[in-house]
């Protein structure tokens, strides 16, 4: 399995890159956020379309929320790190996808 993490500032053209030179080449997309976005729109808080698309005010609240509050401060740092690594392991198990970007890497905890 591979992971290649693009890391930026909003708007440096992280997903710019995904799009048009690897998603191509046969990689996969999984950022560090969709575990809890997928939580938020599995327990009915949120749509898809609102947490993976329009992202209101609303939404953005929530979404933090879920990754801190109900997250981090609970499950601890790595949390979101863990849940993406237990996914993308997974999906590469059974569904043989083993080419993966990251298009959100922020911090040094999530790069490591």
């Amino acid at each position: 399995m591979k992971i290649i993490g693009l890391s930026g500032r909003a708007g440096a053209g992280k997903d710019y890159i995904y799009d048009h030179y690897f998603r191509n080449a046969g990689w996969y997309r999984f950022a560090l956020a969709d575990s809890f976005k997928i939580d938020i729109v599995g327990k009915g808080l949120a749509s898809y379309d609102e947490v993976f698309k329009i992202k209101s005010p609303t939404t953005r609240d929530l979404l933090q929320k879920t990754g801190t509050e109900n997250g981090r401060m609970i499950f601890g740092e790595n949390i979101w790190c863990d849940m993406t690594l237990a996914w993308i392991t997974h999906l590469s198990n059974t569904c043989d996808l083993t080419r993966w970007v990251r298009t959100d890497v922020r911090i040094r905890l999530e790069r490591d």
